[in-house]
């Protein structure tokens, strides 16, 4: 958790269906933004669709670094982003971003986004 609300923590929400091919190199650019540490300052969140190519399973190897939620019926892009952003108002982070699998980005982009 993030804890009380702080201008610098993000949590970053991702919904996967049948993305495994692309998600761990999206998490992995997340988890290495320069000037924040998954877990204080940067929350990762992943709401898999019931994916049946193994992403939740994959998502199992960040560990506690990458919170995974598994619907156990596929509810579409935006009901799933529903459900991230209701654990991002719970959550105390001062902002979130949403993001899609098939993306990787820059070490220096969520700071680039904050400033």
């Amino acid at each position: 958790m993030c804890g009380m609300k702080d201008r610098r923590k993000v949590f970053v929400h991702i919904v996967s269906w049948n993305s495994s091919r692309w998600l761990k190199i999206c998490v992995e650019s997340v988890l290495v933004q320069e000037g924040f540490a998954p877990g204080h300052d940067l929350l990762i969140q992943v709401t898999d669709n019931a994916s049946t190519d193994g992403s939740p399973e994959l998502l199992k190897d960040f560990g506690p670094a990458v919170g995974l939620s598994v619907n156990s019926r596929n509810l579409g892009f935006c009901a799933a982003h529903n459900q991230g952003v209701r654990r991002f108002l719970d959550s105390g982070c001062a902002f979130l971003l949403i993001l899609n699998p098939d993306l990787r980005l820059e070490k220096n982009a969520v700071g680039e986004l904050l400033r």
